[in-house]
């Protein structure tokens, strides 16, 4: 039996993945199909939910998610100043790495369920399900609010072929509003 006292703790210390919804902003690769997805706000990033969403803003200085996306589908090539750790929670996942400590190239590498990587900040990366069906990949890093992130280059251009306002969003890491 649970105390009345503990229900204001439990209510912002639990959360149960079927009571989240996806976010409604994404940042502006999403209009590119290649990086369609579905990505969850668990802990941290209170400003990216809707009010009153479940998920939880506690103190842990951390930004704690799950992206879900169709085969073939993932993230942009980006990069944090900081560090960033992804798991595959499920499928297979391919991960492209450049600059930062890659210094001297392009790095592909593939994990599977459970598997971890430290991506190093300042590191440019792009994860893509290479399943047959779909798949979780959950992410970490540090801060308070939305991790800070830099969108490359070559994506910019791209988006900006399609849109130039959505464009200067990803130049901006402004996150926006589509239905996909």
């Amino acid at each position: 039996m649970k105390s009345p006292a503990a229900q204001p703790w439990i209510n912002s210390h639990v959360i149960r993945f079927a009571e989240i919804k996806p976010l409604t902003a994404s940042p502006a690769d999403i209009l590119l199909t290649r990086y369609r997805r579905e990505r969850f706000s668990v802990i941290g990033r209170a400003n990216e939910r809707e009010p009153g969403a479940p998920g939880s803003a506690v103190g842990a200085n951390v930004n704690f998610g799950y992206i879900r996306c169709a085969s073939g589908t993932g993230n942009c090539s980006h990069k944090h100043p900081n560090w960033e750790i992804f798991i595959p929670m499920s499928g297979h996942w391919k991960l492209t790495l450049e600059g930062g400590v890659f210094d001297d190239g392009r790095h592909v590498l593939e994990l599977g369920p459970w598997d971890v990587i430290v991506i190093p900040g300042d590191t440019f990366h792009e994860a893509q399900n290479i399943s047959d069906s779909e798949a979780c990949l959950m992410s970490l890093n540090p801060g308070i609010k939305a991790a800070g992130y830099t969108v490359h280059p070559g994506v910019i251009e791209e988006i900006r072929r399609f849109s130039a306002q959505a464009a200067d969003a990803a130049q901006q890491a402004v996150d926006i509003s589509v239905d996909t």
